[in-house]
């Protein structure tokens, strides 16, 4: 069996350099030093080294290749595969529309993410697309090469280029929500504490609340991590003491609520007759349980379609845009004791 032919990753690990290196040498373009340029030159003859056309120019000029980067499924990410998986399938499907090829990088940190980038830019990408909690990530993600488009960040929002919704003004409208059913005992499961968006959930449903002068009392939030195990054990301690109920809990993810609509079974108790339940994302997961999960749906589609138009444009007239949430009544969610 003969050796496979070699790689620019095994060309930049002969001359010692990042992939980025390598494909500016390939590509011939300036402000490289000549001491770079010399060292990965020696690694090409030395290799026997061909460019084939995915390896050409770091710009990618007329590559039709766009990375998109996510956070790699283990741990408590892989329980929210679902968020991923929805982003991914769409952005091919945007990306085919248009005559261009999606890749896919994972990571796991700031670490991870820099390697990750590096391994994008090798195939010469037109543009790069960044799934949170990875956008957040911001100093990993400056100075590159080509456009890199965040999706949903929540943090040097006045900088670069993204598509995101209003996640503070979702969780205001469904605590709202939750408030004109009659309810004024609402408790709130945080979100994963690493994840800009729990932080904007939370303040959306702290202002719903104070606006109704019914600002929560510090027994009535539990910390959670966007994970079901979170959200069963959440519900458990806030509905544990029958003479100290709330009437509705608000999850800040689909997971987490259903965690407490489980908690509430284990305890004997009907969602949402003695408790009401309302989540978000509108996951898949949301409508395989009954009741169905009234929810926040985020504009998952509208994100990627959103993010692979701004790399085929080019920054031509606009680097942002905004996506709407919708509210999702179903029944977890009705008036107190319905």
């Amino acid at each position: 069996m003969s050796a496979r032919p070699p790689t620019i990753k095994d060309v930049a690990l002969a001359a010692q350099v990042s992939f980025k290196t390598v494909a500016r040498v390939l590509n011939r373009e300036p402000g490289v030093r000549e001491a770079l340029r010399v060292r990965v030159q020696a690694a090409v003859d030395q290799l026997g080294y061909t460019p084939n056309i995915s390896a050409r120019g770091l710009s990618g000029a007329g590559s039709r290749m766009i990375v998109l980067i996510s956070m790699a499924p283990d741990g408590v990410f892989r329980q929210n595969f679902d968020y991923m998986a929805t982003v991914q399938a769409a952005a091919v499907r945007a990306c085919r529309a248009h005559g261009y090829n999606l890749a896919i990088e994972a990571a796991r940190d700031d670490d991870s993410l820099v390697k990750a980038i590096d391994a994008a830019l090798a195939l010469a990408p037109e543009g790069l697309l960044v799934l949170p909690p990875l956008c957040d990530h911001a100093a990993a993600l400056e100075g590159r090469d080509v456009p890199v488009v965040r999706i949903a960040p929540t943090v040097r929002t006045d900088q670069g280029w993204w598509v995101r919704m209003d996640d503070k003004a979702a969780a205001f409208a469904m605590t709202r929500h939750l408030l004109d059913l009659g309810h004024t005992d609402i408790a709130f499961i945080e979100g994963h504490p690493d994840h800009g968006a729990s932080a904007l959930r939370l303040e959306g449903f702290r202002e719903a609340m104070a606006q109704a002068g019914l600002a929560p009392a510090r027994h009535r939030l539990a910390p959670g991590n966007f994970t079901f195990a979170s959200g069963r054990a959440g519900g458990l301690r806030l509905l544990a003491r029958a003479e100290d109920r709330p009437t509705a809990i608000f999850a800040a993810n689909d997971l987490t609520a259903l965690g407490v609509i489980a908690a509430a079974a284990e305890l004997g108790l009907e969602t949402p007759r003695d408790v009401s339940v309302a989540g978000f994302d509108d996951s898949n997961a949301a409508r395989m349980v009954w009741p169905e999960l009234t929810t926040i749906r985020q504009p998952l589609e509208a994100f990627a379609e959103a993010a692979v138009a701004l790399v085929i444009a080019g920054g031509a007239g606009e680097t942002r845009r905004w996506a709407d949430f919708e509210l999702v009544a179903r029944g977890s969610a009705s008036r107190p004791g319905g």
